[in-house]
């Protein structure tokens, strides 16, 4: 994915307005991929915190209640420092987040604000009291915040958060703001309502509402959200018109004396898209010259501050059959391709037509993969034959150096069409909880021992390391666990950007929350987990990380540490009576755990061992439990009319309630709801629900002319014009209709 600069003014920023250019961000994850750990009694959190947030002794504090990764904190213009889980935060400090990292602050009344990777945020007034005027003032520099705002009673109350695009207040709410340093800010709502405000114009975002806003431009009419998950069915791309290219005439440092090169590498970060790494010439021709968007060597002024253009612009996308516009400033995590499972927000505008804004990847495609651990007993210059089975390896797979025949090797890869075996990874394992490789934030160098994503790696003389790492790099370790429970690092190198998945094997000491080798992650409702998982069982953990840092298991599977060889694919079942799977030949006995109602032509996971003689036994056939269908949406929209089974909306779509339907709510004309649908395997659609959220007077009839009086600031009354279904919120504020005693109305909204 590639970053491109926006323009800051004229019709370059709305996802309304054709040909506006897209802003595509993809933060740095891990990979962690572990082919063996011990059980440790020390535990390092990869989850999310489940303990109760404390909240600060006075009302002009806040605390620090949780904190995952880099977190620092400064005062003024002093310098960045680490900060500490229960740190006390004033007014006048700054708080900062790291890549794959996340906080938590926690105000005197019970407010909250939730900081995600790379987000600044200033503290300016602070005043959190539970009685009187609640006063909280914040300046959000960059990234994602999300606030909970709890209910005061005191008119003169008001929660502002200040972007240098507009800014937004509130008395109580829920809602998330995303900051784009010198382009835009976005605002949507989940509960309650949030003012909005830039160049003189004033919008009110409700319930279920999303706003953007450019640098120096009003911002545009609240729309609809909508957002979901669902398998990518297909991705629509322009040549990459706009693409952003290093100067050719940018001077290129020179190779260094001692067998050295200093190169940046690409780390997909938003805001840090390259780190400056000196590494031997060796590592950088061999290695580094393999990896996408590394620039060898770096530039003499240094590092370039945006992404280097090399791939085409997404110009839609189409999710769970839907098709959805890039919009302005789309962010997508994780690099998804066709096949792979997304959640997504995005916008529903007055016409029907949607906009994506945001893609997070949450498991790539597992159909046709496979992992298997068998005995290499030939080795060819592209086949493989590993306990009986051909397996094809090329230029593309990743191969651990020094394998020979005889070996235990565990293999991954895809299933081809004809059947065969494309291994895309081959690695020697020697059992359970021996290697390890995983990858993370380079935290803490001390002597012998380095901290990386809060766990601890001895390195030695014997540990190699591609380059001269500083505390921040990204990177990749590989080892081994000895008797002791130390972890000894064997190569140190950076980690490349396509590793967004982690994937270990160790002893699970803990299922909820879930620990297994101490390493805690979460884990979700599409998490695929064996049956009769216990404490002290051996497990193999794969998932994926999320931009804050967060581990999610995708699937958690049970061992059979009995027998040396196994092996795990996805596939459909191509026929039962003998069974075969994506061409794969299974025997079934007595012991099979297969589910009854499988059918042929059904996906399903099947795992099992390998016999001696190349058999490839069948433990448990199931379904894959994944995902179900294509995909599940939320959309919001305004009932224009109900009629019989009929319920039409304001944006021309109709809703049939049928027996299944689950409606909530006193359903009727001019009714704000939240209705889902659901896309099953073949493409049909079904209205799942139906939820009223809000009741308006009358339904949207052009727009209202009101008195606004900002929050806490009565002496700064002005004459706006809104939607009319923004008037109830307006007057509940003590807004009131028609035009101020001596006001003219406010710079119309450009974007109207």
């Amino acid at each position: 994915m590639t970053i491109f600069k926006l323009s800051s003014r004229g019709g370059a920023i709305s996802g309304i307005r054709a040909g506006a250019i897209t802003l595509v961000l993809v933060t740095v994850v891990l990979l962690a991929s572990c082919t063996g750990l011990k059980s440790s009694t020390a535990v390092v959190s990869q989850g999310s915190a489940n303990a109760t947030l404390a909240k600060p002794n006075n009302a002009k504090s806040a605390n620090l209640a949780d904190m995952h990764g880099t977190v620092e904190v400064k005062t003024g213009d002093s310098q960045w420092t680490l900060a500490k889980a229960g740190q006390t935060l004033k007014s006048g400090q700054y708080i900062r987040t790291g890549a794959l990292s996340n906080a938590k602050l926690t105000f005197y009344d019970g407010s909250s604000m939730y900081l995600g990777a790379e987000a600044e945020i200033a503290l300016g007034a602070l005043d959190a009291r539970t009685s009187g005027a609640r006063v909280i003032q914040l300046t959000q520099v960059s990234g994602e915040s999300q606030h909970e705002i709890v209910k005061s009673v005191d008119p003169g109350s008001h929660y502002d958060v200040n972007t240098q695009a507009g800014n937004g207040s509130a008395t109580h709410a829920t809602f998330t703001v995303m900051v784009f340093p010198g382009q835009l800010s976005q605002f949507w709502v989940e509960a309650g309502d949030v003012s909005v405000v830039n160049e003189n114009t004033t919008v009110v975002v409700t319930a279920g509402q999303t706003t953007s806003i450019l640098v120096g431009e009003p911002p545009i009419d609240p729309e609809f959200r909508i957002t979901g998950e669902g398998r990518v069915m297909q991705i629509t791309t322009d040549e990459g018109s706009n693409s952003v290219l290093l100067p050719d005439s940018a001077p290129i440092a020179p190779e260094k004396q001692n067998g050295k090169i200093t190169l940046c590498h690409a780390t997909s970060s938003a805001t840090n898209p390259y780190v400056e790494i000196t590494v031997s010439v060796e590592g950088a021709t061999n290695g580094h010259a393999e990896h996408s968007g590394d620039i060898i060597p770096a530039p003499v002024d240094g590092c370039p501050f945006f992404t280097l253009n090399t791939s085409s612009t997404p110009i839609s996308w189409n999710i769970a059959g839907q098709t959805f516009r890039s919009g302005a400033a789309l962010i997508v995590f994780g690099n998804p391709l066709p096949g792979d499972w997304v959640s997504f927000e995005g916008r529903q505008l007055a016409d029907g037509s949607r906009f994506v804004d945001r893609i997070v990847l949450l498991s790539h495609s597992s159909e046709n993969q496979f992992t298997f651990i068998g005995k290499a007993e030939s080795i060819g210059d592209n086949d493989w034959t590993i306990s009986s089975r051909v397996v094809q390896a090329n230029e593309f797979t990743a191969m651990e150096d020094g394998l020979r025949v005889g070996d235990s090797v565990q293999v991954a890869g895809g299933i081809a069409n004809d059947g065969t075996f494309l291994a895309t990874s081959l690695s020697q394992t020697q059992g359970v909880g021996l290697n390890f490789r995983f990858a993370g934030i380079l935290t803490k160098i001390s002597n012998d021992v380095w901290v990386i994503s809060g766990i601890k790696v001895t390195v030695d003389g014997s540990t190699t390391r591609y380059g001269d790492f500083v505390f921040g790099n990204p990177l990749e370790v590989e080892g081994v666990i000895k008797e002791d429970g130390t972890w000894l690092a064997t190569t140190i190198n950076l980690v490349t950007p396509e590793g967004y998945h982690f994937e270990y094997t160790g002893v699970v000491q803990s299922l909820s929350p879930w620990t297994v080798s101490g390493v805690s992650f979460d884990t979700a409702d599409w998490t695929e987990i064996d049956a009769d998982i216990k404490v002290e069982n051996q497990v193999r953990v794969a998932g994926k990380v999320s931009s804050d840092g967060i581990w999610v298991a995708e699937r958690i599977e049970l061992l059979d540490t009995e027998h040396p060889t196994s092996f795990s694919f996805f596939g459909p079942v191509l026929s039962i009576d003998p069974w075969n799977v994506r061409g794969v030949s299974l025997t079934v006995d007595g012991n099979t755990n297969i589910k009854s109602d499988i059918t042929v032509g059904e996906m399903v996971k099947v795992t099992g061992r390998i016999l001696e003689d190349g058999t490839w036994l069948a433990t448990e056939i199931k379904h894959t439990g994944l995902h179900l269908g294509q995909g599940c949406f939320l959309v919001t929209s305004i009932v224009q009319s109900v009629t019989g089974d009929q319920i039409l909306l304001v944006d021309g779509q109709t809703l049939v309630m049928t027996d299944n339907l689950v409606v909530t709510g006193d359903l009727k004309e001019a009714s704000m709801v939240r209705y889902q649908f659901c896309v099953d395997e073949q493409g049909h659609d079904e209205i799942r629900s139906v939820t009223v959220v809000y009741q308006l007077e009358e339904l949207p009839s052009g727009k209202a002319v009101i008195c606004h009086i900002p929050p806490g600031n009565p002496g700064n009354r002005h004459t706006i014009e809104v939607g009319q279904p923004a008037v109830p919120a307006h007057l509940a504020h003590g807004d009131t209709l028609g035009s101020c005693p001596s006001e003219k109305l406010d710079k119309p909204n450009k974007n109207k």
